[in-house]
């Protein structure tokens, strides 16, 4: 692999932005250069949101209309997305309207029941997919764990979003990519334009 481009599509309020944040870290931590861009409404809550995480061998200095990983925390995403018979789709097929109608390839990540067992919200499908996705790429999946661990250091958020970056890790089968790990890129940081600009 010299280039991976995964975006990640679902309602406003379940944490997409933070979510596409620690893909982008979680990339860049395999040694690869990465760009982000996110994408929301003008609104407070409400309405579609995406956040498309590209990771590259060379630098990545924009954006790609096409990318290979869809990962849709709910329908609303298939219904924004363009997508092609060779894109890569986690979805939770068995809660999914027509799933018989989707493209791509289909691989199975069932949030609902996820969700049920481990008596967890709706934001906690981030961590789910997240795990799946880590275990698709071939990532190791301490590096997830460590990122998590920074992300939320409250020990009781920790731990309900490391059990579901486990089950989600756990329950896909697939491993279709590989993250190629050679670039030194351990002095680089991941910042939004905001934080550079300050």
């Amino acid at each position: 692999m010299t280039m991976i481009k995964i975006k990640i599509g679902g309602p406003a309020g379940l944490g997409i932005m933070t979510s596409g944040l620690i893909l982008t870290k979680l990339l860049k931590r395999t040694g690869l250069y990465v760009h982000g861009y996110p994408e929301y409404p003008s609104l407070i809550r409400g309405g579609y949101n995406s956040f498309l995480v590209e990771g590259s061998e060379d630098p990545v200095t924009a954006l790609y209309t096409k990318y290979d990983i869809l990962i849709a925390l709910t329908d609303v995403a298939i219904q924004r997305e363009q997508i092609s018979d060779d894109m890569l789709i986690i979805i939770d097929a068995e809660n999914t309207k027509d799933i018989a109608t989707v493209k791509g390839k289909i691989i199975n990540l069932p949030f609902k029941n996820i969700l049920k067992k481990l008596e967890g919200n709706d934001l906690l499908k981030n961590s789910i997919a997240l795990g799946a996705i880590v275990k698709i790429l071939g990532i190791d999946f301490g590096l997830l764990e460590n990122l998590l661990r920074n992300f939320y250091p409250s020990e009781k958020l920790f731990s309900i979003n490391l059990k579901g970056a486990t089950e989600g890790y756990n329950t896909v089968k697939e491993e279709g990519f590989t993250v190629v790990t050679k670039n030194d890129l351990k002095d680089n940081v991941v910042m939004t334009g905001n934080e550079a600009i300050s």
